[in-house]
């Protein structure tokens, strides 16, 4: 599957560029693609945007923000169809290391586990000055399910002068 993309950020379409056939995308502000002859776009404004879009040849897996009131499906990710229709909203899974829900804040390449296709689903305590708690869950690309027992965990104490992501682009 070939996609045609667009951003709201020139510096983001230099990383990305305007054509892709799989993998992780940031910030898009418009996707198209011909499904089946019909050609299909997905497009948003810069208050309803997806942080980060999974392409793949039979799917499109988007993560929309928490602090976004007008998506219906925030702090999700929200599986499409190529006929551009919603099929499944997964939720974020539960923290292994921590007692309190954390919220989905990214998404990574696919990583191979045991030969099984897996997207990685970072799931963190917030953006604290303090205090950072990240956790890494696979979410597997074939059920759609996180991986029972593989995850990843990171935490750091204090805070760097290089502005985040979020801070720089916004949620």
């Amino acid at each position: 599957m070939k996609y045609t993309l667009s951003y709201f950020y020139s510096d983001i379409e230099r990383i990305y560029g305007k054509h892709k056939e799989c993998g992780v995308v940031e910030v898009p502000k418009r996707i198209e693609w011909d499904f089946e002859g019909t050609p299909y776009y997905l497009e948003w404004n810069k208050t309803d945007k997806p942080l980060y879009i999974l392409l793949e040849d039979t799917f499109l897996l988007a993560l929309f923000s928490s602090k976004n009131p007008i998506h219906p499906h925030p702090n999700n990710l929200v599986l499409y169809n190529l006929k551009k229709e919603v099929v499944k909203i997964i939720a974020p899974p539960k923290a292994k290391g921590s007692k309190c829900e954390l919220p989905i804040i990214g998404i990574s390449d696919i990583k191979v586990i045991n030969e099984e296709h897996f997207i990685p689903v970072h799931i963190a305590s917030g953006d604290s000055a303090e205090e950072f708690y990240q956790e890494t869950h696979f979410l597997d690309l074939v059920n759609f399910e996180f991986h029972s027992t593989y995850y990843d965990v990171m935490q750091t104490f204090g805070r760097s002068n290089v502005p985040t992501r979020y801070e720089k682009y916004g949620r």
